[in-house]
């Protein structure tokens, strides 16, 4: 008489293989409705933007299939939540900025980008100025997006690039008692760079005249725009009445006048803190001038 006898398998079926792309990373026990690769793949991502701090994308896809397995293969959930965090590569969430469409640098944060900006434009914003609105020459642009983390720079790296200079041609039309050193000042540069730069520029200068200059002009400027309110005094007229009933020395002030006021707002646009242009926003007189009058003889 044969006597067969049959072991149970020290293999169980009830466990999953958990994948980072075609890489195995070891057993947990349970099946598909214990286990669920989106579930490990929201936790593993949560922990570890909670320890960086920010925002990320995997790069690897977390997959999880039934297998057979022993018991001393198989780990616990958090044992292999732990090997898919030391396995996989991610993307942090950062802020690209983009100057005319063109990447530039990415910051940190948008919040980042957004305080640079205010920060960079505040060099041109005096404390005293009535500031309406500011804004870049350029189009500014920030977008979040998922990046290497060894992409991200710091704001200093930003302000290199936005401090960087260009010669652009300007045209300059010369106004009565210009000097070539005084329009250099106005233009925000200096008689001996203004003239290296641009040599065959006319010594003699006329009203009217047009010159075409190149500047070096920096890659990111900021054009403010700011409010500045005059009020001015309307003298108040004599207005002089003749009562022909009185000897011709006769004065009396029947009514004792005042001077008005005049307000007058002008909004002034200003490239870099230097003036570009200026219009009235409105011209209003605020205290109607009394006149003085007085009656005479005749």
């Amino acid at each position: 008489m044969v006597i067969i006898i049959i072991c149970a398998s020290a293999a169980s079926k009830n466990a999953m293989e958990i994948f980072v792309d075609d890489t195995s990373i070891g057993y947990v026990r349970g099946n598909a409705k214990k286990i669920s690769a989106s579930d490990l793949e929201t936790t593993v991502t949560s922990q570890i933007s909670q320890q960086i701090g920010t925002d990320i994308q995997l790069n690897e896809e977390i997959t999880a299939k039934p297998a057979h397995a022993s018991k001393k293969n198989m780990v616990t959930t958090d044992s292999i939540i732990s090997k898919l965090k030391d396995n996989v590569t991610y993307k942090v969430k950062a802020a690209v900025v983009y100057v005319d469409g063109e990447e530039i640098g990415v910051l940190a944060s948008e919040k980042e980008a957004n305080d640079f900006f205010e920060s960079f434009a505040s060099q041109y914003i005096s404390e005293e100025a009535n500031l309406k609105d500011w804004e870049f020459t350029r189009d500014v642009t920030v977008k979040e997006a998922y990046v290497d983390r060894d992409k991200i720079v710091n704001t200093d790296a930003i302000r290199v690039k936005f401090t960087e200079t260009r010669l652009e041609p300007t045209t300059y039309v010369v106004q009565s008692g210009d000097t070539l050193s005084g329009i250099a000042s106005k233009l925000g540069t200096s008689y001996s760079q203004m003239m290296g730069d641009n040599p065959n520029l006319p010594t003699t200068l006329y009203a009217g005249q047009e010159l075409n200059i190149l500047l070096p002009t920096p890659y990111i400027s900021v054009r403010t725009i700011e409010e500045t309110e005059e009020v001015t005094v309307i003298p108040r007229e004599t207005e002089q009445q003749v009562d022909d009933t009185k000897s011709s020395d006769y004065k009396r002030i029947v009514q004792q006048g005042s001077d008005g006021e005049r307000k007058v707002v002008t909004q002034v646009t200003k490239v870099n803190g230097i003036f570009e242009s200026e219009s009235i926003v409105s011209d209003t007189i605020t205290v109607q001038p009394v006149n003085d009058i007085i009656v005479v003889g005749q």
